[in-house]
């Protein structure tokens, strides 16, 4: 008997439990349908979907442009970059969205929208406020920006090698010294006038990257430059920036003493010995006639050191002298105040000549002031017919004379800076222009009188 009430309670026992665990299993499959609709009510994606089934490409993309966040360079434009990718897709092709992960959060939902396969935008979405439970939260679209492009576009490192010492410029922007990658880069083939420099010649290297976008680099003197070589790495782009080697013609007359770097220039450095205006005029020039030298100097890198000395003066070249750095004597002040009135005369008999409209008077005035026989009195008479076709007129003009040196005692030379404006009538059309350079002259006494007897174009504009 005691066995039978004890298998009858421990029946009785199991059938409870049974009662109790299917109560609890239809308590939580009540909780786990209540929790499923929850989640379906509060994914994201319902959000998504009912956002791009409303909205087209264009709207995405007008919202997109106004905040343009892409991790690019200084020398990349981000909206100008987002732009230029989208000028490039088809926005007509069908709109999806992925999640992106890296950025998405428990209280931040983002996907980035696509037509095609190309990005369009990023949609962000944020909790509305409102909870239904279980940590559950309703979503609505809170923020639309430009798409992270710059994972699936293109890009390439630049490197630019340029002279120490000169300024580079990456699609418009300077490249400062935070992007050097190498310094002290050495160069080969320096000429003798600068390998003996106390702080010689040499290269940087800056390496920008990474860009998408078109890349323009612009050398020191304005040019933009082209890639200087391929690499075997199709993503690196390499440029040499710097302006190559330099040459420097110097002017000055045969007894100047000059020095490059420091490194004196001898005669047989020189390259021309009738470079000057005394050219032709030996026979005016007695024992103290010199000649004008020119000296050539190639192969630098850098804007030479120059100084020039007359015994112990040092002198200054003349100011403007850009195709050529002229030096000449020491200025006579005493021989400036005498003769400038002569030299003035000249000079603007000459421009008058040469700025207008035609007439015999004009070129008899000028033509009187030149000596016979010499260089210019031949080119100024076959300019004759020349002028008959100038029909040039002009009214402002600036001239300035300096340099004045004497040469014997019948002869000085000096040099006349001068500005002019020009307004020049080619048939029936009206060109107006602006002129100015320097020029050096040479004067000779021949029987008590005055001539202009050289004339030789230093520099002009």
């Amino acid at each position: 008997m005691v066995r039978r009430r004890n298998r009858d309670h421990w029946g009785a026992f199991l059938l409870i439990w049974a009662v109790v665990l299917l109560l609890i299993g239809a308590a939580g499959c009540a909780v786990l349908y209540q929790y499923l609709g929850v989640y379906e009510a509060t994914r994201p994606e319902i959000v998504m979907d009912e956002f791009i089934a409303q909205t087209d490409a264009d709207t995405l993309l007008r919202e997109a442009l106004a905040d343009v966040r892409l991790d690019v360079t200084e020398f990349e434009d981000q909206q100008t970059l987002y732009s230029a990718y989208l000028d490039a897709i088809d926005t007509s092709l069908p709109l999806t969205y992925r999640p992106d992960l890296s950025a998405s959060g428990e209280l931040q939902r983002v996907y980035i929208v696509r037509a095609g396969t190309q990005n369009l935008c990023s949609v962000v979405l944020l909790p509305d406020g409102s909870s239904p439970g279980f940590g559950r939260y309703y979503w609505l679209v809170s923020d639309i920006y430009s798409a992270p492009i710059t994972q699936t576009l293109p890009s390439v490192t630049v490197t630019v090698d340029a002279l120490a010492g000169e300024q580079v410029f990456l699609n418009g922007k300077p490249l400062t010294d935070r992007y050097i990658s190498e310094q002290n880069m050495s160069i080969s083939d320096l000429s003798p006038y600068e390998a003996q420099r106390s702080i010689l010649p040499h290269f940087v290297r800056y390496t920008v990257g990474p860009l998408y976008g078109e890349v323009s680099v612009t050398g020191p003197d304005g040019r933009t430059l082209s890639p200087s070589a391929e690499t075997e790495n199709s993503s690196i782009i390499h440029y040499l920036a710097s302006q190559g080697k330099r040459s420097y013609t110097i002017c000055a007359p045969e007894d100047v003493s000059l020095r490059v770097n420091e490194i004196h220039l001898e005669p047989d450095t020189i390259t021309d010995s009738s470079a000057g205006v005394l050219a032709g005029l030996d026979i005016y020039l007695g024992d103290q006639g010199y000649q004008t030298v020119k000296y050539q100097i190639d192969g630098l890198y850098l804007e030479p050191e120059i100084t020039a000395h007359l015994g112990t003066a040092e002198l200054s070249p003349v100011e403007g002298s850009e195709s050529a750095i002229c030096y000449f004597h020491p200025n006579d002040a005493e021989l400036q105040e005498r003769f400038t009135p002569l030299a003035e005369q000249f000079f603007t008999a000459y421009i008058r000549y040469t700025s207008a409209h035609y007439d015999d008077t004009l070129f008899w005035n000028l033509i009187s002031r030149v000596l016979p026989g010499t260089y210019l009195h031949n080119y100024l008479s076959t300019t004759r017919d020349t002028m008959l076709w100038a029909g040039q007129s002009t009214d402002d003009r600036t001239l300035a004379f300096d340099n004045f040196s004497s040469v014997g005692d019948n002869c000085f030379v000096c040099t006349v800076a001068f500005d002019v404006d020009r307004t020049s009538q080619y048939w029936n059309e009206e060109v107006s222009m602006n002129q100015s350079g320097i020029y050096e002259l040479a004067f000779v006494n021949e029987a008590g009188t005055w001539y202009a007897a050289g004339m030789n174009l230093i520099t002009a504009e």
